[in-house]
Parts: structure tokens; sequence; C-alpha cells
């Protein structure tokens, strides 16, 4: 046999056994180091690249240059976040991470204030440039308005100083002709062409009006240029005289001059301003002010004040004008962003002089003001975002420290998410793994009655635990990334089904040796006999995690190659280095409790498992009808239950992440945080820097307006509507160049880099993640057959919708398609598996009813409690993984059990009487492995994570049913009313013999078995079409659906309770049994109940007993008398795989051992 010689291999190379295992561990090292760079934590990241999502995200990549995922958001709350404290620590966690040199992959730190710091420098700029403008202009009207008069002035001084000291009023007429004559050469030279014509009429006015000031005979120098200042008759022509009531004509002659002469309203109203406002000679000192016509102070005043008056400015923002035109006339860029700079520190949201659209500004600031976010983005090559986390919430901190605030703030995000993912997950495994081996330890423990016992599994499955983890590094690197859960599922499923492989070995070596072989003789036998049972148990659970390696959905399936492979390696480790450690260590294992000698001993037929078999035999058809009655309403509640797509739901809410994001979404709405799109990849150019396409876009603006139309849709961006309202691209050509560089700009994030892509973004009115956005999702996709039928530039168009909702869609939607697959393939390969180790056609089918049982039952027990006490509802991966992993590790048990009652009924005992002597006999050890396995998945409910606690609750359940329930009643209950077809096989799969009776029951006609077959053949093929038509036909699915819905609608889940519950009650009052003789303590009312219920017991022949003074049969009788321990999770297990020996054979093996 294979297992012999595997079992003398291992005796003879012990050693080396236990160094290869070492050195494969020791070479596993370094890549369990780095285990953690292939993890992934994320189920989108897994969305097949064919995908309609995946294709979305790509030409979203490379049109848009937007890359999904990759932003980190930090969520600042406070009651106002537009005050100076948020303001203070924006601006200091700007600053705080550009210089964090360990944070080495931020490409771009985005705020509010980012956005109001760039609107300052194109204001400080564009203001300055038209201060400057302005205070061009008012320099020109003042050199009109004064500086003619000043000109003039300067040049008939020079005359009158040059000539007599007394003067007659012809010469000063001479003086002043003269004067205008010389003067006129400068103005023209220091005028611009255009105002020439305006200067020299406004010259002459002064020139006659000057004249008309001087009405004496005679005059002297210092009368005329002392005693009467020039500048001051000057003054007095052109502004007039302050100490006059009434004023001469010839005064005040500026302001009725340019009224009347200017035609451009604008520049009339500065010349005018600037007339009344300057003044050529300052004739008050102590009590106007300086406003001279060419001081650059009086300039710098007028032209502030005229546009601040023209802008409707503010106090705040005229001193922020006048900042601005401090910089001077040659201010440079620099000069504006330092500017920007001190602006943006020293004012707040309330009081900057420019704001944001509020499109811009409701993308950063929540309506009620009290939540603000900054987006912080990666470059696309680098490290992980995930790895700055921890450094980026430092800084955080720092800025909170550093700005003298106390604000609330979350690092949330998807990159925010998977890091807090992969914390908690190490947390989870740091509790649970030390947990799950304290429980292996205990069990053990108190089963073998041995400190040492325990070790050995706990030790070879630790081994093979750090293997299987190197692999998952190998797998990951070349293959594919592996999901998260890997890190609690993978060792506590090696440690569950491995540990109850070594505890079968090493139990078999303690009852070898209890019958007295030696210590390699009973390794060898042990090897032998359990292996096949270990072997057969191992495949399953394999093909059961094999099956998912197949699935499209690369969650599941890096789960299901990474387990497959972590199982194989306990197997393997199992089946040689468990014997090796046996045959190197001997009974030492046992201490200090040895070999069980200390139990004290008592009869056969007192333990529980003993009291169990008899009532089964007694109550078979009872066990059946319950078990089916509380099937109907548990498969009733998982058929028709709902589970849920929603992921952000599965991330626990204590961690920063899930906080961050639900401030998010009570600020800013759920469709907001991660919209949906559409792309629309048209034939034809909708738009260059500097036309548009007015007839495309009117094909985008029906697509946009009829997306908006959908339910569950709250706002739509696009092309038509940049800022989520329509926008007069139909006017485009009747614009100004300003309007419509305007208009295209604002189009820019929705127009793809080639001119021929555009994007529809929709707000959905619900969570991205949930059922209700998915149920939007699929109006949006049936939408756009609607649109391409009903427009030709659509219907020529390529439209595919993307976004974290369309992801999480498709990837449900490839796990559906891959439910049916990975079943097909679990249940077809567990039962060629089963039939070929059993020997039998109908047991494996059996084995995999009474599990899929025990799942409904699981799934019913695990809906309910997460509903009633949890609020939460199943994650849709649970059905799938439950199902495809407990049809192969929850046979496990009724293997063992079934191998047992194969190998009595081999020897020749009745099926009955098999069945009997089995349940008692595997019991206890059985159940011990149930609990370890049970102990194991259950600590899953100790992790952090709602997915992690479905999958253990659900699992628990499960294993604890089936060792418990399933295997002690239901399957001797189903296998006693079975009997022949229990073993029935064709050929030479048959392994139990054909029995004497069997042999005079007539044959099966030939003609029988092909019309047999060939109706089996046209009922799988059948089956087969209407499951193609049914993938295939949305109208059958729909109707299928509907109807099924319908049925189960009808049955009421009370009644599985109130089933359930009788059932119970049932098998406890029956179990109870005959009140001892002289008893007195059971109830009246529960002995009536009893003596009425034990009518139902079906009439039939009593079936023996097998005890140590009863007669058993010739196969039971070579085993001699049959002694159980005090202790009833000690059983027997030379039975359990090893067919039985005469007495004869018995003795010869006794020789050979000596």
């Amino acid at each position: 046999m294979l297992f012999t010689r595997l079992a003398r291999t291992i005796i003879k190379h012990n050693r080396a056994v236990f160094v290869i295992w070492l050195v494969a561990l020791a070479l596993s090292v370094p890549a369990i180091l780095q285990v953690q760079s292939v993890i992934v934590y994320t189920e989108t990241a897994y969305n097949p690249k064919n995908s309609e999502s995946s294709i979305a995200q790509s030409i979203v990549s490379r049109e848009f240059s937007i890359s999904q995922g990759d932003s980190v958001v930090v969520v600042i709350t406070s009651t106002d976040v537009r005050g100076n404290d948020v303001r203070d620590f924006t601006l200091t966690l700007n600053k705080t991470l550009h210089n964090d040199r360990t944070i080495t992959n931020l490409s771009n730190v985005t705020s509010i204030y980012d956005i109001y710091y760039q609107l300052l420098v194109g204001y400080t700029s564009e203001v300055h440039l038209q201060l400057y403008q302005e205070k061009n202009l008012t320099s020109l009207a003042t050199s009109i308005e004064f500086g003619v008069p000043a000109i003039y002035v300067n040049q008939w001084t020079t005359l009158v100083n040059s000539g007599p000291f007394n003067i007659n009023q012809s010469q000063v007429a001479a003086y002043n002709q003269k004067a205008n004559q010389s003067a006129w050469l400068i103005i023209a030279s220091q005028t611009p062409q255009a105002y020439q014509p305006i200067a020299l009429a406004y010259e002459n006015l002064f020139y006659q009006s000057w004249n008309k000031t001087f009405n004496a005979s005679t005059y002297t120098q210092t009368q005329i240029t002392v005693v009467t200042p020039p500048l001051a008759r000057a003054q007095n022509v052109t502004k007039g005289s302050p100490l006059m009531v009434t004023q001469p004509a010839y005064y005040n002659i500026t302001l009725p001059f340019f009224q009347s002469s200017i035609p451009d309203a604008p520049t009339r109203t500065l010349f005018v301003d600037a007339a009344g406002f300057f003044n050529l000679y300052n004739f008050c000192p102590n009590t106007c002010p300086n406003n001279y016509w060419n001081d650059p102070a009086a300039i710098q005043t007028f032209v502030v004040d005229a546009f601040s008056e023209m802008a409707n400015a503010t106090p705040t923002q005229t001193f922020i004008i006048g900042e601005i035109y401090s910089l001077g006339a040659s201010a440079s860029f620099g000069d504006f962003t330092s500017l920007a700079g001190m602006l943006l520190r020293n004012y707040n949201l309330n009081s900057y002089p420019v704001q944001p659209s509020k499109d811009v500004y409701t993308q950063f600031v929540s309506g009620s003001n009290d939540t603000m976010l900054v987006i912080l983005d990666f470059k696309t090559t680098g490290p992980d975002p995930k790895n700055s986390i921890a450094s980026i919430r430092t800084d955080v901190q720092h800025a909170n420290v550093f700005s003298n605030t106390n604000l609330l703030v979350y690092v949330t995000g998807a990159p925010a998410f998977n890091y807090d993912i992969e914390t908690e997950s190490i947390r989870d495994v740091e509790r649970i793994d030390p947990i799950t081996v304290v429980l292996i330890i205990i069990i053990v423990g108190i089963f073998f009655a041995s400190l040492a016992a325990p070790l050995i599994p706990v030790s070879a499955i630790g081994i093979s635990v750090g293997i299987a983890f190197g692999l998952v590094y190998i797998i990951g690197s070349l293959f594919t990334s592996v999901h998260f859960l890997i890190l609690t599922l993978l060792p506590v499923a090696m440690f569950g089904a491995g540990s109850d492989y070594c505890i079968f070995l090493v139990s078999r070596y303690a009852e070898e040796r209890r019958m007295g072989r030696g210590k390699k003789d009973s390794v060898e036998r042990a090897v032998t006999w359990a292996g096949e049972s270990i072997a057969t148990s191992g495949a399953t659970v394999v093909i059961a995690f094999g099956s998912l390696a197949i699935a499209g959905f690369g969650m599941l399936r890096s789960i299901g190659i990474a387990v497959m492979m972590g199982i194989s390696i306990a197997l393997l480790v199992a089946l040689t280095l468990v014997p090796a450690i046996l045959s190197i260590f001997g009974d030492k294992i046992f201490w200090p409790g040895g070999l069980g000698l200390w139990r004290k001993k008592k009869v056969k037929g007192s333990s529980y498992y003993a009291r169990a078999a008899r009532f089964t035999a007694k109550h078979s058809k009872l066990i059946l009808i319950v078990a089916l009655a509380v099937s109907l309403p548990a498969t009733s509640t998982v058929l028709s239950s709902q589970t849920s797509h929603d992921l952000i739901s599965q991330v626990p809410n204590s961690l920063e992440s899930r906080a961050g994001y639900n401030s998010m979404v009570r600020g800013f709405g759920p469709g907001t945080i991660t919209p949906t799109y559409t792309i629309v990849q048209t034939p034809v150019i909708l738009a260059t820097d500097k036309w548009i396409n007015v007839t495309a876009l009117r094909s985008l603006s029906y697509a946009e307006n009829s997306t908006l139309s959908i339910s569950g849709i709250s706002k739509v961006y696009g092309l038509t509507h940049p800022s989520g309202d329509p926008i007069p691209y139909s006017s485009f050509s009747q614009l100004n160049a300003a309007q419509q560089q305007a208009m295209i700009r604002s189009m820019e994030p929705f127009l793809g880099s080639d001119g021929k892509s555009a994007m529809v973004w929709a707000n959905l009115s619900n969570e991205p993640y949930t059922d209700k956005a998915i149920t939007t999702l699929t109006k949006i996709r049936q939408n756009i057959n609607s649109l391409q039928s009903s427009d030709r530039l659509l219907a020529s168009s390529t439209m595919l919708v993307g976004g974290e909702t369309a992801s999480v869609a498709d990837l449900a939607n490839s796990s559906a398609a891959d439910y049916f697959n990975m079943t097909a393939l679990v249940l077809v390969g567990v039962f060629v598996v089963l039939m070929i180790a059993l020997g039998s056609i109908f047991t494996p089918l059996r084995l995999i009813f009474t599990i899929l049982l025990s799942i409904s039952w699981a799934m019913a027990a695990a809906i309910y409690i997460f509903h009633t006490y949890i609020g939460m509802e199943l994650i849709w991966i649970l059905p799938i993984m439950l199902l495809v992993i407990m049809l192969g590790l929850g046979l496990d048990y009724d293997i063992f059990l079934v191998t047992r009652i194969r190998e009595y009924v081999v020897g020749g005992a009745k099926d009955d009487e098999a069945i009997e002597t089995a349940v008692e006999r595997t019991g206890g050890i059985i159940t011990a492995t149930g609990l370890v396995t049970a102990g194991a998945f259950g600590t899953m409910m100790l992790s952090q994570i709602p997915m992690l606690q479905q999958l253990g609750l659900a699992f628990f359940i499960v294993v604890i049913l089936d060792a418990t329930i399933t295997r002690v009643y239901l399957v001797p209950s189903i296998m006693r009313h079975m009997k022949r077809l229990n073993w029935w096989a064709p050929g030479r799969i048959r392994r139990v013999p054909i029995t004497p009776e069997e042999k005079l029951i007539p044959p099966i006609p030939m003609g029988t078995k092909l019309v047999v077959t060939v109706e089996t053949l046209a009922v799988a093929g059948l089956g087969l079409v209407f499951y193609l038509d049914y993938i295939n036909n949305q109208y059958l699915q729909g109707f299928v659906n509907q109807t099924s819905s319908r049925l189960l609608a009808g049955i009421n889940v009370w009644t599985g309770v109130i089933l359930g519950v009788t059932s119970f009650l049932t098998t406890y009052i029956l179990l109870r049994g005959k009140p001892k003789t002289g008893s007195t303590d059971k109830p009246a009312l529960l002995r009536k109940v009893s003596q009425q219920l034990g009518k139902l017991r079906p009439r039939r022949a009593k079936i023996p007993i097998i005890t140590p003074i009863s007669n058993p049969s010739a196969s039971l009788a070579s085993l001699g008398p049959v002694v159980t321990t005090e202790t009833p999770l000690k059983p027997t297990l030379q039975d359990q795989e090893q067919p039985t020996t005469t007495s004869s054979n018995s003795s010869e093996e006794k020789k050979q051992g000596a």
C-alpha cells in the first residue's frame, strides 16, 4: 500500500524528514518578510481587465489624466471652517507635507486655500495691470489739466524775471503771448498725438483766461511774482479761488472745458474726477490736502480710490488694492506671488478680495461650512501611497500643534482605507492566531491528558503556515495579487484542518501503543490506516479551495490558490513530519499523563455517544422529519435574504479612514465623493482651444439631460453642464473672445486630450457602494441603449460607464457568473474523490446533501444574528465562500465516521450494528477535532472587520452543527434507512463486498439500466440547455427570479422557528429516556409528554447493542471486549480506517511486531 511504504520511509529517515521541513521553513523566511508587498486591501483591485468599468478607467487615465483611487483626503471638521484657525492649520499642513522627506511620491496638495492662492496671484497681477493703466491715464489727464498751466506759468515767470522791474500792461500782454508760444512747443513734445488737439485748445483757453486776470495798468516784478504767485493765479484760473464766493468767468475753466471736450464717457469721467481731485497749487497748506497734480502719493490715492469705487470694494479690499499699487509699476511675478501669499495668511475665506465659483468652492467646503477637504495626489509611479499614510497622519498632528489649533482631522481615501485595513488585519492576526493556538493546546491537551502532545499540531502546522506564506509571496509576485483575507483565513484554515489531521494520527498512534505494539510498528500502522482518511479529507478540502482558483473574480481566485496550497502543505506535514516526530520522541509526547492508563474504565454503552446511537436507532424517522422541517424555513431564509455589496460597510467605524469617510458623506452628500461617469468616445472633434462643435455638443447635452432624469441621480456635470448647470453653448459664435475662452476653459475637465472624448459625471443620491447605487448604475447603463437608438452621433460613439459603483457592480456580476462553475466543480470533484475513496455512489451524494443542510442552517443563523443584533446584511461573497469551502472542509467528520462504518461492514457487521458502534467509538475524537476546527474559525469573530466576523460565525456554526448534530444524529438516521444503497457502486469501484442476502436479490435488467441511463442523460442535457439559455436570456432570468421570490415569500420564517424549537424540545425529551427505578425527579408534565411521544416510536426488531457480554457478530468478535473511558473524547481509532482482522491475523501481526 502507498501509505505503508510512506510510513516505512519516514520511520527510516525520520531525522532527514525533520531537517527537510526545517530547511524549507528557513528558506521561506525571506519571502515571509515580504509577503505584505503582494497583499491587496481593496476588492475593486480585482476587477477583471475586460470589464466595462476597467476599460472606462483605462480611457480616463489615458485621455483625462485621472487616476482612480490614488488620492488621499484630509477631512477637517469644525463649527465653521472659514475661520482663521482652519486657515492656519491648512497652510501649516501644506508646508509640513511638502517638507516631509519621508513622503517621496507626493505630487500635489490641493485645498481651497490653494485655489484662493491661485486666484489671489491672478487677482493681484490683473488688478496691478488695471491700476497702472488707470494711473497712466490719470497722469495723462493731470499732465494736460495741470501740466499745461504749469508749463505756461514756468515759461511766463522766466520771461518776467528776465525783463525790467517795472512792467506796463502792454509788456504783460507780450509776456503772455510769448509764454503761450514757447509753452506749446514743450506741451506738444510731451502730449500723445491723439490728445494734442485737446491740449492745444485747453492751452489757448488758459492763455485767454490768464490774460484777463491782469487788470492794472502797471506792475512790478515783485507784485506779479511774489505778492501774487503765478501758480496761485493759475490755480484760480483752473480751479477758481476758494476766497471768492462768486467766481469770475475766466476762473475755474478746467472742469467745464473737459466736461464738454472729451466724447468718450469713461475717459471724460476720469478727466473730470482728476480735475476735481488734484490741484496746481496748494493755496491752503494747513487745511487742504496736498493733492499736487504730480505728487506720487496723491496719484496713488486718487487711482486706488477711483478703482475701488468702480469695483464697489469694501474697506478691506480697498486696502488690498492699495497694497497692490504699492508694488510699483515694474512689479514682477515674484512680487505678485509674495503679496498673494501674504494676503492668504492674513485674511480668510470671508474677506479675500476674490472668490471662486460656487461649483469649485463646494468641492472643498461643505454647504453647511462645517467640513473642509484637502486632496493629496500621488505620482502614478513610485511607492504605494498607502505607505505614506502614517507620515501624513503624523504631519497632521504636527500641523495642529504648530498652528496652535486643536481641530478634529481625519485622513481618508483609498490609500488610507488600505493602510487601516492592513493595520487592522495585522492586529487581527496578532489577536486571533495566539488564541487559536491556545485553543488547540487546551483542547488537545485535555483530550490526550498531556502537556507535550498539543505541541505536535501547533509546531507542525506552525511550520506549514510559515512555508505557506512563503508560497503566498511567490504567488503574489508571479501570478496574482493576494487579498488581505489570506492573512487571517490561511492560518485559521490550516490550524483548523491541519490540527485535525495531526490529532487523528497521534490518536491512532496512541491506540496502537495501548494494544501493545512497538513504537515503529504503531507509527507505521497509524500512517497506514489513518492516512487514507486524512488524505481523502484533505483532498476534498484541496478541491474545494481549488475550485475558487478558477474564479474570474481575482479576490476569490487568490484566496483559493493560497489556501489550496496551504492545506496541501498542512496535509503533507501531517503525513510526514508528524510521523517523524512520533518515531523520534515516541511516548514522551504524552507527558505527563502517559498513554491514558490513568483513566478509569467503564463498561461500553454508558457514554453520551452510545446513548445518542441508541436514540437514533429508535427515532431515525423522527430525526429525518425534524431535520427536513428545520431545513425548509432555513433554506427559504437563505434564498430570499439580501446580501450587501457595500464594501465600505466592511470597514469598522472605529478606523480613522471610515470616520473621515462618514464625515465626508455627512458634509458633502454620498454621491459627490465618488461620482459615476460615462465615457463617450465620438468619431468627431468636440472642441479645440478656439472652437466648439455646437452640433456634436447637442448630442452630449441630450445625453447629460437624459442621465439627469434618471431617478437616483442628484447632479450631472459635463461639457454642456461644467458647473452642474447648463451653459449657452449654442450661442458660442455670438460671444466675444474672452467669453468664448472662458466657456472653453470651463469645458476642459470633461474633454479628452484627443478632443473627441467626453466625460459625463453623475452624482448619485446614495452611497456609491450600496445596492441602491448599483440599481441606479444599472439604469444608467440601460439608458445608454436608449440614447444610442435615438441619436445618430451617440449611436456611432462608444459609451462606457465607470467609477467605483460600476467596479463593484462588475465584480458582483463576475462572481455571480463564477458561482455556478465553482459550485459545479467542487460538487463533481468532491463526489469523485469520495466515490473512489468510499467505493460508493450514494454515500458521497448523502455526504454532500447533509453538509448542504448544515450550511443552510448556518447561513440562516448568521443572517438572523447579524440582522437582529448587529443590524448588518451579510456581505455578498459570504454565500459563495461558505458553500464552496465548507463542501470540502465540512466533510471531514462525516468521512471519518463513514470510513469507520465501512470498516465494520467490510468485516461482516450489519449496517445498523456498524453504525451504532462507529458513532460510539468515533464520537470523542471527532468532537474534539470539531471543537478545534470550530474554535479556530470562531476566533475570526474577534476581528474588527465585519467580513471576517461573518465568515468566522458562519464557519463556526457549520462545523459545530456538522460535528455534533449532523454527524451524531442525521447521518446515522439516513444510513439506517438506505441500507445496501450506502455501499452500492458499479464494478470495481465498490469496496464493500456483496453480502449473501444481496446476492438473493434479482439483478436489474439491462433494458431497465439503459432506459434509466438514457433518461438521466436526457435530464442532464435538458438541464444544461436550460442553464445555457438562462445565463444568456435576461427575460428568463427576470421570470425565474420573480417566480422564486413569490414562492419564497409565501414561506413563513416563523414556521421554521416554531419547528426548530419543537424539534429540539422533542430531542431533549426523548434523550432523557425513561426514569430510573424509584426516581421521581422528572416533572409529571414532561413524563406524560415523553410517554405520548414514545408511542410514535416505530415498531421494529431490536438492534443488538454491542457490549462485552453480548454476542457480537463474527466480524466484531475478533476485536475482543470493547472498553470505553471515562472521558468520551477518547475513541478507539484502530477501527477508523483499518479493516477488521481475524484473531489469527492479529497474533500473526504480534509475532511480526516482536
